[in-house]
C-alpha cells in the first residue's frame, strides 16, 4: 500500500552525538501521501457517498497496516506492556492522603500508563470510531431511501458538514505516527523508560512514608522537645507543602523528557530533585531554623541548566527550577 515504516530499534540508549540525536528525533517514516493519490480529491469533495467510500478504504488500510505493524513489534509491545503493567491498574485512593494528593498520584499514573502503553489497541479505536461514523452515513442513506421524503433528507445529509478528506487522513496518519514514536522511543531507551517509572513508583512510596512513618518521627521528636500539638500542625503542615510542591514538579519533567528532551540529564536531575527531597526532611526533622532547606545541588542544576544546547531544553528547565534557585538558606 506504499506506507513505510523506518525503526530505530538499534538505536544507541544513551550518551547520543548531536548527529545521532538529530536522527532519533526524526519522525519515523510513515508516508500517507501513496494512499491519498489512489483518490480523486476533487470528486470526493463534491461527493459525500465518494467522500465515505473512500474513508472506509482508507480505514481498513490502516487498519491492516496497524495490524501488521502490531505483528511485527510484537516483542518490544509486550516489553512494554510487562513493564508497565502496574500503571494500568485502576487507582485506589489512599485514605491517608489527601483528595488533592491523591488527584496527583492518580494522575501522574494515568499520564505514564497512556504514554507508555505500546499496543495497536488505542490507534485502532480512534481509527474504527472513523470507520464507523462513515457506515453510519450508509446506513442513514439506506433509511432515507426508504423515506417518502428522499429527496429533501437527502439534501440535509449532503449538507451536512465534514472535515476535508485530505486533512482527515492526515489526521489519522498522525494517530498511526504518534504510536510508532511510543514504540520506537522504548525500543531505544528500555532502560530509561523503566527507571522513570520507578521514578514515579519511588516517589508515591516516599510520600505515603511521609505522611505515615516520617510524621511519627516529627511528632515524637516535637515530644521530646516539648513542643506544643499546634505547633507541631503548622510545622508539619509547612512541610506537607513543600514535599507536595516537590511531587508537583516531577510530572511535568517527566512529560517533557518523554518528548525526547533532556535525555542526557534527566536521570542525572532525578538524582538532584530526590537530594533536595532529603535536604527538606532533614531540615524539618533535625534543623528547622532558617528560612528553607539548603540545596546542596543548586549548582550541579546550574550547570546542567548552562550545558543545555537546546533553546527549548534551557528555558523549560530555568522555568521548572526556579524554586529550588531561588531557595536561600
Amino acid at each position: 500500500m506504499g506506507l513505510v515504516v523506518r525503526s530505530f530499534v538499534d538505536a544507541p540508549k544513551f550518551n547520543f552525538t548531536d548527529e545521532e540525536f538529530v536522527l532519533f528525533s526524526a519522525p519515523p517514516n510513515f508516508d500517507y501521501r501513496p494512499l491519498l493519490k489512489k483518490f480523486d480529491a476533487a470528486a470526493i469533495a463534491k461527493s459525500p457517498i465518494k467522500y465515505f467510500d473512500a474513508l472506509l478504504n482508507v480505514a481498513d488500510e490502516l487498519l491492516k497496516f496497524l495490524e501488521e505493524y502490531g505483528a511485527a513489534q510484537k516483542e518490544t509491545i509486550a516489553e512494554g506492556l510487562k513493564l508497565t503493567l502496574k500503571l494500568k491498574a485502576k487507582y485506589v485512593d489512599d485514605p491517608k492522603l489527601t483528595p488533592e494528593e491523591n488527584f496527583l498520584f492518580a494522575e501522574r499514573q494515568k499520564f505514564l500508563a497512556q504514554r507508555l502503553d505500546l499496543s495497536t489497541d488505542a490507534p485502532a479505536k480512534k481509527i474504527l470510531s472513523v470507520k464507523a461514523q462513515a457506515e453510519n452515513f450508509f446506513a442513514q442513506l439506506d433509511a432515507i431511501n426508504s423515506d417518502n421524503r428522499s429527496v429533501h433528507d437527502l439534501a440535509e445529509l449532503q449538507a451536512e458538514p465534514r472535515a476535508e478528506f485530505e486533512f482527515l487522513v492526515e489526521n489519522l496518519a498522525r494517530i498511526i505516527l504518534d504510536a510508532q514514536r511510543k514504540v520506537d522511543f522504548f525500543a531505544a531507551h528500555k532502560n530509561f523508560v523503566s527507571a522513570v517509572v520507578n521514578f514515579h513508583s519511588e516517589w508515591h512510596d516516599a510520600y505515603k512514608s511521609f505522611k505515615t512513618g516520617l510524621r511519627e518521627e516529627f511528632f515524637a521528636i516535637c515530644r521530646k522537645e516539648n513542643i506544643g500539638e499546634e505547633i507541631f500542625v503548622a510545622r508539619y503542615e509547612d512541610w506537607r507543602t513543600k514535599r507536595f510542591e516537590l511531587e508537583e514538579k516531577i510530572l511535568p519533567l517527566v512529560a517533557f523528557v518523554l518528548k525526547g528532551n533532556l535525555l542526557d540529564a534527566a536521570e542525572k536531575i532525578f538524582k538532584i530533585l530526590r537530594a533536595y527531597r532529603e535536604a527538606v526532611d532533614k531540615f524539618y526533622l533535625h534543623e528547622r531554623k532558617n528560612v528553607c532547606p539548603k540545596f546542596a545541588a543548586a549548582d550541579d542544576l546550574q550547570k546542567i541548566i548552562s550545558s543545555r544546547k537546546k533553546t527549548e531544553e534551557k528555558i523549560f528547565l530555568l522555568r521548572w527550577a526556579e524554586p529550588f534557585l531561588n531557595c536561600e538558606s
